[in-house]
């Protein structure tokens, strides 16, 4: 939950700039209101993370396990940490501003090829390629969509500009039509979000993109032709590419329940403000990523998500499951299909009757497909343990001989109201005794194990600027109101003078905040970290 390999290659990548650095980098590149802009939302934020993480919990297994842990404050941090990191190291590349924004545009645009190719390989290993008639929405390579979010959406309409700016820079046929290519795709990658918020800021910002690019055609003849096409091309194929996945079956039943969903969220957003209000922390807010923490224990909602900790009883550690909507507590295991295996662990609960139940399942991150359910009803005296064994037989997983097959999970929850269940020794075997499951007896605590859960609002405020004000009171808000609104307003003129980098900017950033009015978006560190990252450069002469 707090690490992962994304955070170890931006810290490499870091620490490698700043020792190629080789001189100081003068920061008055950055205009003086920007840096006195960044100074102040900086301050806010780090009063917030002192708030966040104060008290300090103890450093067992669940400090950094958690979401409602103390140091989830770290965690929401990283993404403002990283990209502040990072001013040195792009100060130090704008001296040539020419090759930074080429440099700028390849790496987006890659980093977003990369990233529909993952989301073609989700669809046609579990919904299919042209299926609009299920409820299946992508997740991408954002594991923190476990808990729901609008991350791949935010990410893709984020991204999409920059292939556009590509394309502009490069003045090649081929590059045009690469381009064109991976544009019509991000578009079926976007409508396969099935995300209203997320459609209406692609439809949003492709327009600003059309409009601009023809714009600057008109003003440079020696791309005029080029421009034209490109830009014809963008509009031809994103249009192709979106349109089957918007007029699907699922895409407008969405559409039909938009009122009753907003007001859903409209209830939600009230219920934050009333926990933020409950709080008595108006100016400075709640602290950094207490938003989970603060929902359990403050929320005027009636259900709550599941809970799990670890627990460390005569030197043996074992995993507790609480009650509450369903929290499925997962790992992948590298089973065949049409075999039979066998599942075992000790069980504990504090109640005459308790269950366990155990669904082995291909599984994609929050969606289920072939399953083999296996439920545990622990009757023994309140306190003790006991052990329990079930034979299982993969049927009808695969299918064999598939190129895509599909991952398999071993989940576990706790199905029974009111209880607590305590888990140990988990192990599922195959015919020849090996045992698939790592770290089952808990003693590393949440290595290997992780969680997926359906209630998604617990998790998240589901708006950036509410998201802001929970965590770093007005304070924040103003600050972070201030500085967009002063790098939003320098763009437009400079994208006009010719400028196409401002006009991808510009489109990015008016994206990603259009998407952050139904979703906290920075609650995700390499969404805030890209967030950040592009509202410096926006302001880089």
């Amino acid at each position: 939950l707090y690490w992962s390999e994304y955070d170890t290659l931006l810290l490499t990548t870091i620490a490698v700039g700043y020792l190629r650095l080789g001189s100081h980098a003068a920061f008055t590149m950055v205009p003086k209101p920007a840096r006195l802009m960044w100074a102040l939302f900086s301050l806010s934020a780090a009063i917030s993370l002192g708030k966040g993480i104060w008290p300090l919990g103890p450093l067992d297994l669940n400090a950094f396990a958690s979401y409602t842990s103390s140091y989830n404050a770290l965690r929401v941090a990283k993404g403002l940490l990283f990209a502040l990191a990072f001013v040195p190291l792009m100060v130090h590349e704008w001296g040539e501003p020419l090759r930074a924004v080429r440099r700028l545009a390849f790496g987006m645009t890659l980093g977003l090829a990369a990233e529909v190719l993952y989301v073609l390989w989700e669809r046609v290993t579990f919904p299919g390629l042209l299926n609009f008639e299920t409820g299946y929405r992508i997740t991408g390579t954002f594991p923190t969509m476990h808990i729901g979010g609008a991350y791949i959406e935010g990410y893709l309409v984020t991204a999409l500009p920059f292939v556009a700016l590509w394309a502009w820079q490069q003045r090649h046929i081929v590059a045009t039509m690469l381009a064109a290519g991976l544009y019509g795709l991000s578009a079926y990658s976007v409508m396969v979000t099935f995300s209203r918020g997320g459609q209406a800021a692609f439809a949003f910002e492709t327009l600003i993109i059309i409009i601009g690019f023809v714009y600057l055609a008109q003003y440079d003849s020696s791309r005029r032709i080029h421009g034209m096409v490109t830009v014809i091309l963008i509009a031809c194929v994103s249009v192709a590419a979106a349109w089957p996945a918007f007029s699907g079956k699922f895409s407008q039943t969405r559409m039909a329940t938009v009122e009753p969903d907003l007001e859903t969220r409209i209830s939600h957003w009230a219920d934050v403000l009333h926990i933020f209000r409950t709080n008595k922390s108006p100016v400075f807010g709640v602290g950094l990523g207490t938003f989970p923490s603060a929902y359990y224990w403050g929320s005027s909602e009636m259900s709550r998500p599941s809970t799990y900790s670890f627990v460390t009883q005569n030197t043996n550690t074992f995993l507790q499951l609480g009650s509450g909507e369903t929290l499925y507590f997962e790992q992948p295991v590298a089973i065949a299909p049409e075999q039979p295996y066998k599942i075992s662990m000790d069980l504990r609960s504090n109640a005459e009757i308790a269950e366990l139940t155990v669904p082995v399942c291909e599984k994609a991150l929050l969606y289920s497909f072939k399953c083999v359910w296996t439920t545990f009803k622990d009757k023994a005296p309140p306190g003790r343990w006991k052990h329990y064994e079930a034979q299982i037989q993969t049927k009808d997983f695969g299918p064999p001989g598939s190129r895509f097959p599909r991952p398999v999970k071993l989940s576990m929850f706790n199905s029974q109201p009111d209880t607590l269940v305590d888990v140990d020794n988990v192990a599922l075997r195959d015919s020849s005794g090996n045992n698939l499951v790592r770290n089952g007896d808990f003693s590393e605590g949440m290595h290997h194990w992780f969680f997926s859960t359906d209630n998604h609002l617990a998790w998240h405020t589901k708006n950036l600027y509410i998201d802001v004000l929970f965590e770093q009171g007005w304070f924040g808000l103003a600050c972070f109101i201030t500085l967009v609104i002063y790098t939003l307003a320098r763009l437009p003129r400079q994208a006009l003078s010719n400028e196409p980098p401002r006009l991808a900017l510009f489109s990015s950033l008016i994206a990603f905040l259009a998407v952050g009015l139904v979703d906290s978006l920075i609650d995700e560190t390499r969404l805030a970290f890209l967030f950040y990252l592009l509202m410096i450069a926006a302001v880089m002469p």
